[in-house]
């Protein structure tokens, strides 16, 4: 009975380790200027967690912490179930000096279930830049080693990377469900065209703006929004770009795109009704040339 007893606690300590997540306000910021990091711990568990050590989180670049708020003591954070805390960095390691333009890893923990001796982390990537954006305003950014992962509400992950290039054409793996050779076309009509010639997503229109496509079960395209704010585990997106299937059976439903990221969100049917997913992180290479990691892959 005993061990029984410490299964079962063991088991739903695990369970609670699963709903709680870290998320950052924002994914991308400005790196050497004044302005915040503000991430947040949400425990959407039905048990408290606490937090508990010497710092209630850290700040690493690669493996090397360079920052940690000041304690005097043992930091002991407990949060309730449906309790949020949040916490600011100011870009700065523990010496004052400014974290230069990179990916630094935000991480929270130990976090203790009840009854557990053994506690978990929770981490999330941001990126500073020298702009403070991506690459550019590029509603689909393109170059090789991009990677975007998604996060569907049924539980569900896919996936989507360039893997090749052959002149001002990449080879987009898993983009609407297959491996497509694309490339964005110049700033006075900026869409993602196909090797087929078709214009698959255009970014200069108008809500209510309908145009044709020829994609699998996709027939029709049309601006839906232009300004939309899109929250997801690898951050918050304003000025998202949305364009809904016109198509009444149509296997995709929706598309929303963030300037200097690509495609953040996005809805289809399944067997089961519709899905929605959301990045999870992504890996882009900047306007500098340099590769940054955004979300919660670490």
């Amino acid at each position: 009975m005993g061990l029984e007893c410490v299964l079962i606690g063991t088991f739903l300590a695990l369970s609670a380790a699963t709903d709680v997540t870290l998320t950052a306000e924002k994914a991308i910021h400005r790196a050497r200027s004044a302005g915040k990091v503000r991430f947040t711990l949400t425990n959407h568990s039905s048990v408290v967690q606490t937090v508990k050590g010497p710092a209630p989180w850290q700040a690493f670049e690669g493996m090397q912490e360079i920052y940690a708020p000041p304690s005097s003591g043992l930091v002991e954070i407990s949060l309730a179930p449906g309790e949020s805390k949040l916490w600011v960095w100011n870009k700065k390691r523990m010496d004052g000096s400014w974290a230069a333009r990179g990916t630094y890893t935000l991480r929270v923990g130990p976090i203790f279930p009840p009854g557990s001796l053994e506690g978990f982390y929770r981490s999330v990537d941001i990126a500073l830049t020298p702009t403070g954006t991506l690459a550019g305003t590029s509603p689909f950014p393109l170059a090789l080693g991009n990677e975007w992962e998604y996060q569907g509400t049924d539980g569900s992950v896919d996936t989507m990377n360039v893997t090749a290039k052959s002149g001002t054409w990449y080879q987009v793996k898993k983009l609407i469900g297959a491996n497509r050779w694309v490339r964005m076309t110049g700033l006075w009509y900026p869409a993602l065209q196909t090797s087929s010639d078709l214009r698959l997503f255009r970014f200069n229109r108008l809500p209510g703006y309908t145009y044709s496509v020829n994609l699998g079960t996709i027939t029709e395209l049309t601006v839906g929004s232009i300004d939309d704010t899109i929250m997801t585990p690898a951050g918050t997106f304003k000025n998202c770009y949305r364009l809904d299937s016109s198509t009444a059976d149509a296997w995709y439903l929706s598309f929303w795109f963030a300037p200097g990221v690509g495609l953040v969100q996005y809805a289809k049917n399944s067997l089961n009704g519709p899905v929605t997913y959301r990045l999870r992180d992504a890996k882009m290479r900047g306007v500098d040339g340099r590769l940054y990691q955004i979300g919660q892959g670490n």
